[in-house]
């Protein structure tokens, strides 16, 4: 139990250190409007991780465990990454510097929910860990609840 919330306080870690939208969203926010403003956004992004970990957990069962499965999982990943990258690159969009000052909680908390809910990164992300918690580290469903608390502390804390 222990150790499962361990391996979730580290990939949460591994999760929020990943420079994406939120990241960008909350940097600028933090710059423009302060440190109080993007607590609420956290607060948003943190509500989307609940929501995206109870769908992936249920969605996860559906992945049978085995090496074909798992190759074809890996192969739809890799070819996804491959055309999100090819697309980024072929994309030529000029930056906009334009900074927003938003003065609701509300707003900057569907802000970071919807940021975080509509990225498609997110969801596969946790839908890869909940299948890895139960095919491949057999994980009791006590132990995944610990997992999923110890990464949705350490998500909250590093953002």
């Amino acid at each position: 139990m222990v150790y499962a919330l361990l391996y979730g306080l580290g990939i949460g870690v591994v999760l929020s250190s990943m420079l994406g939208t939120v990241f960008f969203f909350l940097v600028q926010n933090s710059i423009a409007n302060g440190f109080k403003s993007s607590v609420f956004i956290a607060t948003g992004v943190i509500t989307s991780d609940i929501l995206l970990i109870v769908l992936s957990y249920f969605n996860a069962n559906l992945f049978p465990s085995g090496s074909y499965a798992e190759t074809l999982v890996r192969l739809g990943g890799a070819i996804l990454l491959l055309v999100m990258g090819i697309g980024n690159i072929r994309k030529h969009s000029k930056p906009q510097f334009a900074v927003p000052v938003y003065r609701s909680p509300w707003l900057l908390a569907s802000k970071g929910f919807m940021l975080n809910a509509l990225n498609p990164g997110n969801y596969i992300s946790w839908l890869s860990i909940s299948a890895l918690l139960i095919n491949v580290n057999h994980y009791s469903i006590g132990e995944r609840w610990w997992f999923y608390a110890g990464a949705l502390i350490s998500i909250f804390g590093m953002e």
